[in-house]
């Protein structure tokens, strides 16, 4: 699997991912013939330590024998990313951008890829009213490119953003608190951040709505080429909380609230200061997410990380479940994908590690396991693929493996 690791250094594989059905381990799903076509074939069988010498084996250790690529198990699809701010800062003027990205799309195509993978923002979807989304405007056009090259489209519907008609509203009426706030307990002010409060009771309604509608145009105007839809308000595409400078979020009041009401429901009592926590009089721990970490022992601080896990998943549920909701007003399925980025660490404890809940949820249809694979200029060890996309095989549910 190192041979992934060099993946991005030609620009047709940036982002690109491995899409694969597993069922079993995932050192069985490498042992049948993988159908690659022969350009990605030829890159991916460079030996690794040309680019990374300092893998190469010590005087009279043994090189350990690579399977050839041709002997794995098929690959089902094979997707690249190509995010708008990459189509806006990539391709050149307005007179030249749709001729380049053809090019583009057409020198993937080529060299073996089958989807694409892009996004919808929604501060530049739905931008000055609610309801009046727009899939062509700010250059989202080029996607209608990928389906006319038959080629599949993987749509990211991120709203990690807010569009401007919701801040307008919540000015006019009087709203606040519309966003996330970090805290942590090495920052002395909480961090403010510009996205979106899922716990804010007019944002989710907006939230919902988009996602909704975004699903349905979609569909109605791309039909069988998009293969899957995935909704997220990450800021890095993923299903788990955002981070800033480490702080844990969301802190806002909404959420506040919601963890009150939560603890009611539970008949549990407030937090009492320990040495592993700071509480605040609203009765949220804030973590020490600086420095050495130490092991997590106190029940209310464990009451607050299962508060902020079941929350979130059950919003991305929602949002699964509203995908297929805007696809059955057409004639097209909708088939939902979250993302998962790297997880049994102790990031873990910062984003929250939401698998487990989705992955057997009814909802979702797509599971894309996702590790670095190259870190500090090496790449990481295989068997962290093995792990990740082993437990993804238990779900039945088709597993992607992004090798970013």
């Amino acid at each position: 699997m190192n041979v992934f690791a060099h993946i991005g250094l030609h620009k047709v594989f940036l982002g690109l991912g491995l899409s694969l059905v597993v069922f079993g381990s995932f050192w069985q799903a490498l042992e049948a013939p993988l159908d690659i076509p022969r350009p990605i074939l030829e890159y991916l069988n460079n030996d690794v330590t040309d680019s990374y010498p300092n893998l190469r084996p010590q005087s009279g250790v043994k090189k350990p024998s690579n399977r050839p690529i041709e002997e794995r198990k098929p690959v089902k699809d094979i997707y690249a990313t190509l995010w708008l701010h990459q189509v806006h800062r990539w391709f050149g003027g307005e007179d030249q951008r749709l001729s380049r990205i053809r090019e583009f799309l057409q020198e993937a195509k080529n060299s073996g890829i089958t989807s694409i993978m892009g996004d919808l923002p929604w501060e530049w979807t739905e931008r000055e009213k609610q309801g009046e989304l727009d899939l062509v405007k700010f250059d989202k056009g080029w996607m209608k490119l990928v389906c006319e090259m038959d080629l599949n489209l993987h749509v990211v519907i991120t709203m990690r953003d807010m569009p401007p008609w919701l801040q307008n509203s919540a000015t006019h009426s009087g709203q606040s608190n519309l966003t996330e706030v970090g805290k942590c307990t090495s920052a002395p002010n909480p961090v403010t951040t510009s996205s979106p409060s899922s716990a804010h009771p007019l944002v989710w309604d907006s939230m919902q709505s988009y996602t909704r509608m975004a699903s349905h145009l979609l569909l109605q105007e791309y039909g069988t080429c998009i293969h899957s839809i995935s909704p997220t308000m990450n800021n890095e595409f993923e299903t788990r909380y955002s981070s800033t400078h480490n702080a844990l979020r969301d802190y806002s009041v909404f959420m506040t609230e919601q963890y009150k009401d939560w603890q009611r429901q539970r008949h549990l009592q407030g937090p009492n200061s320990t040495t592993q926590i700071t509480t605040k009089q609203h009765g949220q721990p804030v973590l020490n997410c600086m420095g050495t970490c130490t092991s997590i022992v106190d029940s209310q601080t464990w009451n607050w990380l299962g508060f902020r896990e079941e929350f979130l998943a059950k919003r991305y549920e929602r949002l699964c479940e509203l995908v297929h909701d805007g696809a059955s007003q057409t004639n097209h399925a909708g088939s939902c994908l979250l993302h998962f980025g790297e997880m049994f660490s102790t990031l873990d404890v910062i984003h929250s590690n939401l698998f487990f809940y989705l992955a057997k949820s009814p909802q979702v249809n797509h599971l894309v396991m996702d590790s670095n694979m190259a870190l500090m200029g090496a790449p990481s060890s295989p068997s962290i693929v093995g792990v990740l996309v082993s437990t993804a095989s238990n779900y039945n549910k088709t597993v992607h493996y992004e090798a970013a």
